[in-house]
């Protein structure tokens, strides 16, 4: 309010009122049109109890439509309601449109179970966020610096909590100035790309600005690169706005628009654009960025390839040691190896372990003579194989990669081919009686309990 006109106005004399209803009006063309994002948010300020209703909670809806019968999901806490009337203004209403005042009536949660700045949207359209990006500007009346690394309390809609400030590009800000920066909060809230927020110190404002990412990955201070693609989320295109924040990583479809604050129609064309140029991919309905996709499909090669030269014996390295090393869950990781076998950096090998592109192994001639010897003994006796005279655990791992054993939990060691044939047969065995015992096996193989339940164990 500090930049609003002020209208002298009598009620007595009646003198003033057509100044203050052309202010009002004035302000209202300034005010921007509620957009209607088909993502209904209403930032929770009052939950309680009535009478014969149950829990009532009040707020200022943002961003969508809600309507009696609808199924909505409390964040953050993630508990599911559904929706038994809504009042505006003391009225009942079936629906409520974006910028309403409103009282929503909610049936399967209790007042107790709600609180001041949780937020009701739709189910799946809001996540908790522990951290964020904003451009913050120092407040006009601030009498002290922002430094960084400040503890301040942050406010967002209706919600409240502690942050440590992380300030990207400055030590500290001072009133008027602007920086970029990183808050991680104590509690997690539920806020979007192009909300706004407000620190305060402990009693005054400090600083404020718009929210520019939620939940990203810590930056390093003072990072020109890092600095651009925040000023481009700020100030960019849609479409370089998308473009950055793929590069940060896959998108579910229906979540860009929200991320970018499009309308969904817009978004779905800036969407399409994307994937027509062959710079998106779209799989499971994630968008995944193709510069993202180039860096972890690389990042996938380094750890195969440094795997492969630590272990000079090894043809292949496991799938689930890639996964982990690269750090992504198996949706993506399967994508992203997708994307690296088109490319032809690494390729499938045996039992789908993973090798750099036509990666081979040259045996010194004293480890091969090791191979044959112990190969011939696996096959003189196959069902009762030697837990002697075994060669080397390196030597053991390559000759699992070749497809020339296979290495129980047990210990025991089976000559591949003559494993394949035991599994057919005993699951030949369990396909007619509904069941194989241990003894069976044992007598089916004529070999002893041990290799028989060494043999089981894997199976299973």
């Amino acid at each position: 309010m500090a930049d609003a006109p002020v209208v002298a106005v009598s009620a007595r004399a009646g003198s003033g009122l057509d100044q203050l209803v052309a202010a009002i009006d004035a302000a209202l063309d300034s005010v921007p049109e509620k957009r209607d994002l088909q993502r209904p948010r209403l930032p929770i300020d009052r939950a309680f109890t009535i009478q014969g209703f149950g829990t009532v909670v009040t707020g200022t809806l943002l961003d969508g439509t809600l309507r009696t019968g609808m199924q909505v999901e409390l964040q953050p806490g993630g508990r599911r309601a559904r929706i038994r009337g809504l009042q505006r203004h003391r009225s009942t209403v079936e629906s409520l449109e974006p910028g309403t005042r409103a009282a929503v009536n909610l049936t399967g949660i209790d007042a107790g179970d709600v609180e001041r700045g949780m937020v009701v949207a739709a189910p799946g359209s809001l996540s908790p966020v522990f951290a964020l990006d904003a451009r913050l500007t120092g407040a006009a009346s601030a009498r002290h610096p922002l430094t960084h690394d400040a503890v301040v309390t942050f406010l967002a809609g209706t919600a409240e909590t502690e942050a440590r400030v992380r300030l990207l590009d400055a030590d500290a800000i001072a009133a008027g100035e602007s920086c970029w920066a990183q808050l991680v909060l104590v509690d997690e809230v539920a806020v979007l790309p192009g909300d706004r927020c407000i620190l305060r110190s402990p009693n005054e404002t400090v600083a404020g600005g718009p929210i520019v990412a939620v939940n990203p990955r810590r930056h390093r201070r003072f990072h020109a690169a890092t600095i651009d693609s925040l000023q481009r989320s700020l100030e960019g295109t849609p479409s370089s706005r998308l473009f950055d924040l793929l590069a940060m990583g896959p998108v579910r479809r229906i979540d860009i628009g929200s991320s970018l604050g499009l309308e969904p129609r817009a978004a779905e064309k800036i969407v399409e654009d994307l994937l027509a140029d062959s710079r998106a991919v779209e799989v499971g309905g994630r968008v995944y960025g193709l510069s993202w996709l180039e860096t972890r499909a690389g990042q996938l090669e380094a750890v195969v390839s440094s795997f492969l030269d630590a272990h000079r014996l090894r043809v292949s390295v496991p799938r689930e040691h890639v996964r982990s090393q690269v750090g992504l869950d198996a949706g993506d990781f399967e994508v992203v190896l997708g994307h690296a076998t088109s490319r032809g950096l690494v390729e499938m090998a045996s039992g789908g372990n993973l090798r750099t592109t036509g990666h081979t192994v040259t045996l010194p001639e004293s480890v091969a003579a090791d191979v044959r010897r112990f190969s011939d003994a696996l096959r003189l006796d196959p069902y009762s194989p030697p837990t002697t005279g075994v060669p080397a655990s390196e030597i053991l791992d390559y000759m699992e990669d070749a497809g020339l054993v296979v290495q129980t939990r047990a210990g025991v060691v089976f000559d591949a081919a003559a494993f394949e044939s035991m599994r057919e047969k005993a699951l030949a065995r369990a396909g007619a009686s509904g069941k194989v015992t241990l003894a069976e096996v044992r007598d089916m193989f004529g070999t002893s309990r041990k290799y028989a339940q060494a043999f089981l164990e894997h199976l299973d």
